[in-house]
């Protein structure tokens, strides 16, 4: 019964919208990372190696 219920659905323009929705965000996040400053880059490269201290001094 479910299987024909999602059968009736229209749903070829919400899969539309979904995909453009999807295509802009991939192009938008690309190119944040595209466009970031080097020094931006770097800090971000290293976030996963800071321990608790050293964040805690860098934010001071």
């Amino acid at each position: 019964m479910f299987k024909e219920v999602v059968r009736g659905l229209e749903t070829g323009d919400l899969a539309i919208v979904g995909l453009l929705a999807f295509v802009v965000a991939f192009v938008l996040v690309t190119l944040r990372v595209v466009l970031m400053k080097k020094s931006e880059r770097e800090h971000h490269k290293n976030i996963p190696l800071h321990n608790s201290e050293d964040a805690q001094e860098e934010s001071k």
